[in-house]
Formats: structure tokens, C-alpha cells, sequence
């Protein structure tokens, strides 16, 4: 009946009886997902307006240096379709707002391009034709959005706000004019 002693501390009694006790719970365990189980969360992305333009713009240039490969040149591009080559070079570029889809769809048409191409580069899907507009980024002018849209605000207070918008850019453009 012998049997081997071995003096053990409280420490290493706990950890040789509980060997998962020394780690902490928030350490290893994964955080809860929280996501929906339906995968409604996608539907729900949206692509920033700036990454649309960027995708556009990579489509325009595949568009145009194909045409090119076939010997068009930006005058037979505008013949075809209809679009001035200052408007598709601007494409290119990514500079300004999303285009207008009549304007896409005379651009592809003129190329012999599918135009669900251009819907994916703009992110548009089969139930929107239109780009959604870009969001403002200026929290005044998304304070007056808000307002205008609030139908508990009375229609006279709606009216001199959009009246005092139209003074401003009025004296706006006089002052650049100048």
C-alpha cells in the first residue's frame, strides 16, 4: 500500500483537477453573432458611391479600349453612341456623379455592350434602374433633409427653408460670376 506523495500547492491542486479553470471565458470564446440566420443582411449592403464610381469607371475604360481594338475613334464612339467623348473620357476618370442610365444605356447599346454589365459596375439591380444618389456628407445639409422630409413639420416652415436655399445659391453664383 504505498503510494507516492507528492505535496501539492493550492495552485497546482486547481489546475490538476480543473485544467480549463485558469483561462478566462471572454479570452477564448467567439464572439455571439448576432447576424440574422436568413441572410437578410446582404440585401441590406450597400457599395459606398465612391467604389461604384471606380467600378464604372474600370468598365468604361474595358469598354472603350475595346472599341479602339476594333478602330473606332472618339469621334465613330460619339456617332455611335451619342454620348460626347468630354462625357466618357469623365467617366473614365471617376470625377463627378453617378450617370444618368438613359446615358449608359445609349453607351452600351452604341458599343454592342450588354447593359447588365454596366448595372453591376454601378451596382444598380434588376428592380432599380437608377444609381442611388450619393449621400451628403455635410450634417447641415442632412439636418435640412430631414426636416423637409418630416411630414410633422408645417408646410410654410418647408417653404421658407427652400426659399432661403434658392437666395443662397443665387448670391452664390452671382459671387462666381464676378
Amino acid at each position: 500500500m504505498s503510494r507516492c506523495y507528492r505535496p501539492r500547492t493550492a495552485a497546482t491542486h486547481t489546475l490538476d483537477r480543473h485544467p480549463w479553470r485558469h483561462y478566462r471565458r471572454s479570452e477564448h470564446s467567439r464572439p455571439r453573432d448576432n447576424r440574422p440566420t436568413n441572410r437578410t443582411d446582404t440585401e441590406r449592403v450597400t457599395v459606398p458611391p465612391a467604389v461604384r464610381r471606380a467600378r464604372f469607371a474600370a468598365f468604361v475604360s474595358r469598354a472603350l479600349r475595346e472599341a479602339r481594338s476594333r478602330g473606332m475613334t472618339d469621334i465613330d464612339i460619339k456617332a455611335a453612341t451619342g454620348i460626347p467623348p468630354s462625357t466618357f473620357h469623365r467617366w473614365q476618370t471617376t470625377e463627378g456623379g453617378l450617370p444618368k442610365w438613359e446615358k449608359v444605356e445609349a453607351f452600351c447599346a452604341g458599343l454592342d455592350i450588354p447593359t447588365s454589365a454596366a448595372a453591376a459596375a454601378l451596382g444598380i439591380s434588376d428592380r432599380t434602374r437608377e444609381p442611388e444618389p450619393e449621400p451628403i456628407e455635410d450634417p447641415d445639409l442632412r439636418r435640412l433633409g430631414r426636416i423637409l422630409r418630416d411630414p410633422a413639420v408645417p408646410e410654410s416652415e418647408k417653404q421658407a427653408i427652400r426659399h432661403t436655399i434658392r437666395m443662397l445659391s443665387r448670391a452664390t453664383r452671382t459671387e462666381a460670376g464676378d
